[in-house]
Formats: structure tokens, sequence, C-alpha cells
């Protein structure tokens, strides 16, 4: 873990220098060097995440050799002979989607978050970025709709949300659930009321709604998870509580907004997305897909938990505005911490642990 805490540790500090400078042109070199340490850590593994020798290699090996990988999507195959026009070593793949991840991932975070340390620090201990050296075609489709998230306040530019969504589909199919968010503007649809009947109609009907469910899926690619030992569900009843902590504590700083008449179009949006992400992790009681398909919606809440502190007046509080935003801060790191601890430590889930990188692997053919 010390190359992984090092990493984060080097990212936050020159994200807090981005913070602290006006000059556009510093902003951007310190920008650059805060992503550095997350491409280079991610682009140098060597036989890190679970599907680095189980999928991604065998692909780039298929594809290589001529052979069509008819379950991977059109734009990855893309990237795929994109870099064998360069180089046959499949290592560059790796190279070339830690780039689009980091790129992409790093530039929202600096454009759209009301608190960009916290946002990297968010990234790191929410396991998005471990997510990221296993899932990596999800991931990419994930980056790409969060990147695209900024066109949906342009009027002028809202097409270009269509286009990342369009883009996102070729890289993972199963992204075309975030068409959603073009309708989730208007009205808060995920307040608790609805939520506590959802949740209660998915735990009291389980396995029973994957009949309902099947039939539409048995047809895709995503038919094969309907058979084996991935037809089942996997609830993670830690995941579960830590939605659920987050969602409450923005919708107790949404109320106090809606009290101050501050809510406006974004609130309501990212209130819906973090309750979708609860009704998805939830689901994966029902099947296991339903958690992979969650983390399109927790992957927000590395801008929305920042937005929804540092909007919100919290002064009415009576505790101090500082000392209010400080100890919720706190309070929802301590939460991610627990889970972080438990999943990618205790658990190695996504297999990050050990890290080892491209010149381990030479050694060990010496």
């Amino acid at each position: 873990m010390i190359i992984y805490l090092s990493m984060m540790v080097i990212s936050i500090v020159f994200a807090y220098l981005v913070t602290k400078t006006n000059k556009k042109s510093y902003k951007i070199v310190f920008g650059i060097l805060a992503s550095l340490p997350f491409f280079i850590v991610s682009a140098i593994r060597y036989d890190v995440g679970t599907d680095y020798s189980y999928r991604y290699i065998p692909d780039f090996n298929k594809i290589a050799n001529g052979i069509d990988v008819k379950n991977l999507e059109l734009g990855f195959k893309l990237i795929i002979r994109l870099c064998l026009i360069v180089s046959e070593n499949y290592q560059l793949l790796f190279v070339i989607t830690s780039g689009i991840i980091t790129i992409l991932i790093m530039s929202t975070i600096f454009e759209e978050s009301k608190q960009i340390c916290i946002s990297v620090l968010i990234f790191f201990i929410g396991g998005f970025f471990f997510q990221s050296l296993n899932l990596i075609r999800q991931f990419i489709a994930m980056a790409i709709v969060f990147f695209s998230y900024r066109y949906l306040w342009d009027k002028k530019k809202y097409w270009m949300f269509i286009v990342g969504m369009i883009c996102a589909y070729f890289i993972h199919s199963s992204s075309i659930i975030m068409i959603i968010l073009l309708f989730l503007k208007r009205k808060t649809y995920m307040n608790p009321v609805v939520l506590l009947v959802g949740l209660s109609v998915i735990f009291a009907l389980e396995t029973s709604l994957m009949n309902i469910i099947a039939p539409f899926i048995e047809n895709t690619r995503f038919g094969v998870y309907l058979v084996g030992r991935y037809a089942k569900g996997d609830i993670s009843y830690i995941g579960i509580a830590i939605n659920l902590l987050v969602y409450a504590f923005m919708y107790v700083l949404y109320r106090i907004k809606k009290k101050n008449n501050q809510i406006g179009e974004e609130d309501k949006l990212l209130i819906n997305i973090q309750g979708l992400a609860l009704v998805m992790m939830s689901m994966s009681s029902v099947h296991i897909l339903f958690a992979r398909i969650a983390y399109f919606f927790t992957i927000f809440q590395i801008i929305s938990i920042p937005y929804f502190i540092e909007t919100t007046k919290v002064k009415e509080i009576h505790l101090g505005e500082k000392w209010t935003k400080n100890s919720i801060y706190l309070l929802v790191i301590l939460c991610l911490m627990v889970n972080f601890s438990y999943t990618n430590i205790l658990n190695n889930d996504n297999e990050p642990l050990p890290y080892r990188t491209i010149f381990n692997k030479e050694k060990e053919f010496k």
C-alpha cells in the first residue's frame, strides 16, 4: 500500500497548489503534476487488477492475431487496434487506458469540484482508482459520462453530453443507463419516501425480480451472466450502508438548502444520482451485475459530496460554518475509509495488491 499512499499524498499536495494560485499557467502545471501519480502508478502496473491477465491481455492478443472478440464493444476494439499500430506489446494498452481515465477524471475534478483536494481524496478512498485498475472498459465509460456531466448545464453544448453517451456506449454498453441523467434535473424523484418503498420492494422480492429482468438481457452480451457462478445476487451490506449514509447526509444538506431557497437543478440531479446509487447497490441482492451498474452512479460522489457541503449555508446548525463543514468532511471521510479498508485492503477487491510494475516483470524472467 505504500506506493498507493505515496501516490495519493503527492497528488493532493499538487492539487492543493492548484487552489492556491490564480495564474492559469501554474494551475495547468500543478494540475498535470497532481494527475501524474495516478497515471504513472496505473500505467506501469503489471498483473494488477483481476482482469489484467484474465481478460485484457487475452483479448489484446486475440485481436493482434486477427481473431475477433465478440463480447467486446466496438470502441474498445478500436483502442486496441490503435495500440497495435504502434506496438504489439500489450502494456501499451494499459498505458493508453490509464491516460484516458486519468485525464477524464482529474480534469473533471479540477473543472467541477467545489473542493478539489477532497475530491482527489474521494477518488482514492472511495475505491474508484482501484476499480479503474480492474474494470478498465467500464471505468473508461464511467469516466466519459463523468466528464460529459459538465455539458448538462450548457445549452449551447448540451449535444456534447449526447456525444459522450454514445462514446461511452461503444466502450461499455451498460453505460446506456446513464441516459437517465437527462431526466433527473427537474424534480427530486429519489426522496426518502420513494427510496423506502423501493428498497422494501427490492428486499421483499429479491430473486423474483430477476424473472422480470432476465428477458431484457438474455439476448444481449450480458446474457452470459444469467448462468454459471455469476447468475446470483451478491449483496454488499457495507456498500449499501455507505451509500445510505452518504445519501442521508446529502439529503439533510438538501433540506437546509431548500429551506433557504437555494435549490437548483444541480442539487436535484446530484441527490437523484446518489439515490439511484443506493437503489442499484441494493439490487445487488437480486443479481451481482447491479453492483457494477451502481458504480456509474457512485462515481459522482467525487464531486457531489464537496458540492453539497460547500454550497450549503450550514451556519443554521448553530455550530459555526467552518467547524460544521470540517466535521461533515471528517465524518464522510471516515465512512469511506471504513469501506475502503474492508473492501480494498482486507478483502483485496479488484486485486490491487500486491502492487507490481513492468520492471518487476522483467526481473521475474531473469
